[in-house]
């Protein structure tokens, strides 16, 4: 469209684009002269649009622009390709910086008769390069002071600066890290989901994100071993580039209290299975999948016959002992879909997924006559034996609290049954 035409025909469609765009003839033996422009073309010039129609570069621009314009049409037309450029355009007491892209226009199989020229100000990404060139001396000497590790990446993942925090988090020297690719410092199992991560937020509208918040970070120390990390990027926007920075801490210790506070949070310190509250939460989810898919669900409920007898005659040593091994007995008979937990005190609970009631008695039954092996307590010197209550999921069960009582019911009867002693 822009190949043929005047300015009075063009200027309502260049005007209509929001960047400065003019289009400049190319005729032999003579200079490049300007067919037509937009408004915002007027701002790198002092003249309006009308003024500059139909003049040649060196009457729009000043000498060295006009050069320097000049030499880059000339290429356009030659390589028949777009080129581009930066140039400064000094105005009174003001300098704006302008990207300036010039791309022929021409028709299949001919030579190019026209030129487009784009401008793109580009003044604020000069200034803002020329105030990071300030203070990147002060920014170096904030980061060797600070406590935590702190890293420089290009968007080519290449390291630029490391300070000696992140050097000693690292065990690594500034020689092996500069340069070398972010990779080295991420776990090979980690990498494609780290470097993934890493494309994305750069390619999100973020400044800044922890990535500790999302998934747990590792480290990969020089000497490869691995360590927990919290870890916070950010990124700063220069232009069409992002440069990011890492602040990096080692949490190992911290991860790995936090690990045993959860442990200790759903396991039983005396045995090593779950406790009650995990037991809840897990017979929820049982109770659910077994409705879902109409499958059955048993659950035993167990206690050791006068373990208070055991604890005043044998001592609480003893008793723990008891526990213990009664606590192996169960899990060596036990699937591994199967849960076990302490209930408290001698009682025990355990859920049996996709199992009848007949199927768990069975089961039960083996787990007594294991139990009440004289063999296996006689280093303690006593006798040992459970009583076991049996339910299974009904539909009239209401929620796992109507369950629990059925089932302590359940396991109460079983202890009454037995005999009394004399």
């Amino acid at each position: 469209m822009l190949l043929e035409g005047s300015h009075s025909s063009l200027f309502p469609t260049v005007n209509a684009i929001g960047t400065g765009v003019a289009v400049f003839s190319v005729e032999a033996g003579r200079q490049f002269e300007l067919v037509t422009a937009n408004e915002l073309y007027a701002e790198v010039s002092e003249l309006s649009v009308v003024e500059m129609v139909g003049r040649t570069l060196n009457e729009i621009f000043p000498r060295h622009i006009g050069r320097e314009v000049g030499e880059r049409l000339r290429e356009c037309v030659v390589t028949q390709a777009t080129v581009e450029t930066e140039a400064v355009v000094e105005r009174k007491d003001t300098q704006r910086w302008w990207r300036f892209i010039f791309a022929p226009l021409m028709a299949p199989g001919h030579a190019v008769r026209r030129v487009m020229h784009t401008c793109i100000e580009i003044t604020d990404k000069k200034r803002l390069e020329y105030s990071l060139g300030i203070s990147r001396k002060r920014f170096e000497s904030v980061v060797e002071a600070a406590y935590d590790g702190i890293i420089t990446v290009s968007r080519d993942y290449g390291i630029n600066l490391v300070n000696d925090a992140a050097c000693e988090v690292f065990e690594a020297s500034r020689e092996q890290l500069i340069g070398a690719s972010l990779d080295t410092l991420v776990p090979h199992h980690y990498r494609s989901k780290h470097r993934g991560y890493f494309l994305g937020f750069g390619e999100s509208s973020l400044s800044n994100r922890p990535m500790h918040a999302r998934a747990d970070v590792r480290g990969l120390r020089s000497d490869g071993s691995e360590f927990a990390a919290e870890v916070t990027i950010a990124k700063i926007r220069v232009g069409n580039d992002n440069e990011y920075m890492a602040v990096v801490r080692d949490i190992s210790e911290r991860a790995k209290l936090i690990e045993e506070l959860k442990k200790a949070a759903v396991e039983d310190v005396l045995t090593g299975i779950h406790n009650r509250r995990y037991f809840e939460d897990a017979l929820r989810q049982e109770v659910s999948r077994a409705r879902r898919f109409e499958h059955p669900l048993s659950l035993a409920m167990f206690d050791v016959d006068d373990f208070k007898a055991i604890n005043d005659v044998h001592g609480h040593a003893a008793g723990d002992q008891v526990l213990v091994r009664i606590t192996k007995i169960v899990r060596d008979e036990l699937r591994e879909v199967d849960s076990l937990a302490r209930w408290g005190g001698d009682e025990f609970v355990a859920i049996l997924p996709e199992t009848p009631v007949s199927e768990g008695e069975r089961l039960f039954a083996r787990i007594r006559a294991s139990v009440s092996s004289g063999t296996a307590w006689a280093d303690i010197g006593c006798r040992v034996a459970i009583s076991v209550g049996l339910i299974g999921l009904e539909a009239s069960d209401e929620g796992i609290e109507t369950m629990l009582r059925r089932l302590d019911a359940a396991m109460y009867a079983a202890k009454c049954a037995k005999p009394k002693k004399a």
